[in-house]
């Protein structure tokens, strides 16, 4: 009888930021009963990887844990493999931090579990072609992809029972396709269909390999899958059904089956990811039409046939698609390219510069981990506590490195650069205490602001946009709840459709020193929904930029309704107030005639959530305190002021259903006044923290 070589390798993950109670809910309801499922069946091979932000949780809070995986490592049991440390987009991050994230979990697996790894994982099965020299020169024998990477390469479903040779620059690497019927029938399907699909496979060749590779959280953490896998032993039955058919059924390590037998051929695969992350990184509306292309390939039969030439967006999309992504992106390279530079001179470096650019490094690879870069059916970008962790790292890092690079004196460092990679300059202005981030392009706005003492950007939301997972919302909230049956969270329905009258798009990007000019018509609402009447076009256009000794000066020739009028505004940091931002307008109606005018500067603040602000509000005043972060912001004004304020709340789809989450608070002061032919109106504001 034919034999087939079933490999399934399992993923375990939690990123960097969330919170403990999240970690240990995982642990409770998937991790630990899988271990304890699998002791039962010691003839049961499996292959295990486990990222950094998970095992650093788990030497502190689950120690006993670890030790059943040593012991399941030590009885060969197990094999477990590396990858980034911390879980980034390897693509994404500088070649040295690429090794260094990888060299980094693989001496964590070499000194805990006593094992020498020689697979990766690969985050997000996130893959571009100069990959393999790479891996190749961590030392990594082999990765899993999912199958539909090499049937992009125009391999078909029956070719994909083994593994694949690749190479760039002649260093070559083992790929072993994970079958996507395997991943949607586990542990979804009955177990007697995983038994027969094995045996379709034993039946076209003897020696053959099925190739499982996902998500530890499918077995008990994702939506409905406890009580099916755990309770109603899913899991257990899977795995005696795997014994009771030995006879055709073998459970290899992939480093195993690797050593004992030859590659199927060699291939080179196009940029990819799994399918649904294709589709997740294009934009709304191309989402949604892509995924009607979908199904109607899917309800015409021809799936198999078409798909690997249906493949969606690239993953970089999502640094378009979110230019908050983007924000968080291109400060991880800003920051990672100044411990590079440290790291090199000089040589010969004391002990104590030494250990802050090791730690600086290492807050650097946290802020490296991927979960808060995008978006599709998990929260991702879209969860506030994930992007604050990422920044959080990310400031410490340069704070670090900083120290290392200027000293204890004091500082100011102006400069002006292309920082976001979109063909126009933006302006960075920071001091030992905070960093400003302008974007010239987009209103000259504030898009991050770093206090450094307390490691958080407090311009940090995400604005309110079109996601095409929307439509299917508000077409589900006119039906009403539906029966939640165990099964993928790519098929799921959401339950909490009231959400759907809070579905609100902002045509702007969310950031400080928005400039509004307001029709009369204007309210709280209506604005706070974002369906105002803006008489003003400075909002989301160029500015142009000029720095000054310790700050910038910023400055657009506009219109409001239709007339002439300029805006500049500038923006110092103090020396002796470290804590202190001085924002003076000058605001000139260049038309010729007497102008009305409604203005009012938008700033976001984003810290904990909404509800743990204080609020104080005098006419030339508004004080904000988080009583969880610590953080006291308060905004003086030279002229007394009227104040909105109130929470901007995103609507996106999470694993479990759809969310409501929080992401700034506006805080808007606003004036109304008018303004002569030629005349200017000047405002000085003092921002303090």
């Amino acid at each position: 009888m034919n034999k087939v070589n079933f490999l399934m390798v399992i993923h375990f993950h939690q990123p960097v930021g969330n919170f403990n109670f999240v970690f240990d809910k995982v642990c409770q309801n998937s991790y630990q009963p899988f271990i304890e499922t699998i002791k039962e069946f010691p003839d049961i091979k499996l292959t295990f990887h486990f990222t950094g932000c998970l095992l650093e949780w788990l030497e502190v809070n689950k120690p006993k844990f670890l030790d059943q995986i040593l012991k399941l490592t030590k009885s060969g049991q197990i094999e477990i493999m590396t990858g980034g440390f911390y879980e980034p987009i390897l693509p994404l991050i500088p070649k040295n931090d690429r090794l260094g994230q990888i060299n980094m979990l693989s001496d964590y697996v070499r000194k805990h579990f006593h094992y020498q790894p020689t697979g990766a994982w690969i985050a997000e099965r996130v893959w571009e072609p100069n990959l393999p020299s790479l891996l190749n020169e961590a030392g990594v024998k082999y990765i899993v992809l999912d199958d539909t990477h090499l049937k992009y390469a125009g391999l078909s479903s029956d070719e994909l029972h083994g593994y694949y040779m690749t190479e760039n620059n002649a260093k070559t690497l083992a790929i072993f396709p994970s079958d996507k019927k395997l991943r949607y029938l586990i542990p979804f399907g009955q177990v007697n269909q995983v038994i027969d699909y094995l045996k379709h496979v034993s039946d076209l060749q003897d020696g053959l390999a099925a190739v499982y590779g996902d998500d530890a959280e499918k077995f008990g953490e994702w939506p409905n899958t406890y009580e099916w896998v755990y309770d109603k032993r899913w899991l257990y039955n899977f795995f005696l059904a795997l014994r009771q058919n030995d006879s055709f059924i073998r459970t290899v390590h992939a480093g195993e089956y690797l050593k004992q037998n030859e590659p199927l051929g060699r291939v080179y695969i196009p940029t990819a990811s799994y399918q649904e992350m294709g589709e997740w990184s294009l934009g709304a509306d191309s989402g949604e039409e892509f995924e009607e292309l979908l199904n109607e390939v899917k309800a015409d039969g021809r799936e198999e046939e078409f798909l690997p030439f249906l493949r969606g967006g690239f993953w970089r999309n999502f640094l378009t698609k979110y230019p908050e992504s983007n924000q968080m992106h291109k400060k991880m390279l800003l920051v990672s390219r100044k411990i590079a530079d440290a790291s090199l001179e000089p040589k010969n470096q004391n002990a104590d510069r030494k250990k802050k650019i090791d730690l600086a490094r290492q807050e650097l690879y946290r802020g490296q981990c991927n979960c808060a870069y995008w978006h599709g059916v998990f929260g991702g970008l879209y969860l506030y506590h994930l992007r604050s962790a990422v920044f959080n790292h990310l400031i410490k890092a340069e704070s670090l490195i900083d120290e290392v690079i200027k000293g204890p004196k004091d500082w100011i460092d102006c400069e002006v650069s292309d920082f976001d990679g979109d063909g126009y300059d933006e302006a960075i202005v920071s001091n030992s205490a905070v960093s400003l981030f302008f974007d010239a392009d987009e209103g000259g706005s504030i898009t991050e602001l770093d206090l450094k003492s307390k490691a958080i950007n407090v311009v940090n939301p995400l604005s309110r946009r079109k996601e095409a997972y929307h439509a299917k919302l508000l077409e589900q909230s006119k039906k009403g709840k539906q029966n939640s049956q165990p099964k993928t969270i790519h098929q799921r329905t959401f339950e909490n459709v009231s959400l759907a009258n809070r579905v609100f798009y902002d045509w702007y990007k969310r950031a400080c020193l928005l400039d509004h000019f307001f029709g009369k018509a204007t309210t709280i609402d209506n604005f706070s929904h974002c369906k105002y009447e803006e008489l003003g076009d400075f909002v989301n256009q160029p500015f142009g930029i000029k720095m000054i000794k310790n700050g910038v000066v910023l400055k657009r020739e506009g219109q409001v309704a239709s007339k002439s009028l300029s805006v500049t505004k500038t923006i110092e940091l103090k020396k002796d107030s470290a804590g202190l931002i001085s924002i003076a307008y000058e605001i000139k109606n260049t038309s010729g005639e007497n102008l009305e005018l409604w203005f009012g500067p938008e700033f976001n603040f984003s810290l904990t959530n909404d509800d743990v602000f204080e609020q104080l509000f005098l006419e030339k005043e508004v004080s904000l305190k988080d009583s969880i972060s610590g953080v006291n912001v308060r905004l003086g004004f030279s002229k007394p002021a009227d104040l909105w304020h109130f929470p901007v709340k995103t609507i996106s789809q999470s694993e479990s259903d759809m969310e409501e989450n929080y992401q700034s608070t506006v805080i808007l002061p606003h004036w109304k006044f008018q303004l002569g032919a030629n005349k200017s109106w000047d405002l000085d504001m003092a921002l303090v923290f």
